[in-house]
């Protein structure tokens, strides 16, 4: 597994993870709202209300996760890099082109700057992604 964490200035009350070869952002519907994101094919934005930064720590792993706490979405990556970000920042990260599930949760929601946990993983066959540290 590798991990990396970063800060990240938050606008908008979203981050988005995205593939930066397919930039079609997805458009919020009522019920995306409430569930506090939304998933398209290869870009997933989370809703963060009243946030204005995060603490992200991104984890990619070899094998399947194990966690019923956190939120987990189908995540396409068409290229070799993805994109963590919102409006104002921004953080590019080398993966593997597949598919992989995303996992994401909220922690830390009392305090001042939340943390962002995000995990991903490869979907079916083949062998784990790669992010630079």
């Amino acid at each position: 597994m590798n991990r990396i964490a970063f800060g990240l200035a938050v606008s908008h009350a979203q981050v988005s993870v995205f593939d930066l070869s397919f930039a079609d952002f997805p458009i919020w519907t009522d019920a995306d709202v409430a569930r506090g994101f939304v998933s398209h094919q290869s870009h997933v934005a989370i809703g963060l209300p009243d946030c204005v930064a995060v603490h992200v720590i991104f984890a990619l792993h070899g094998g399947a996760l194990s966690s019923d706490r956190a939120n987990e979405v189908p995540l396409h990556a068409r290229s070799d890099r993805i994109m963590i970000a919102s409006v104002p920042d921004e953080r590019e990260l080398n993966v593997r082109p597949g598919s992989y599930l995303l996992r994401f949760e909220i922690t830390d929601h009392a305090a001042e700057i939340p943390t962002m946990r995000l995990d991903l993983a490869p979907l079916g066959q083949g062998g784990s992604g790669h992010v630079p540290i």
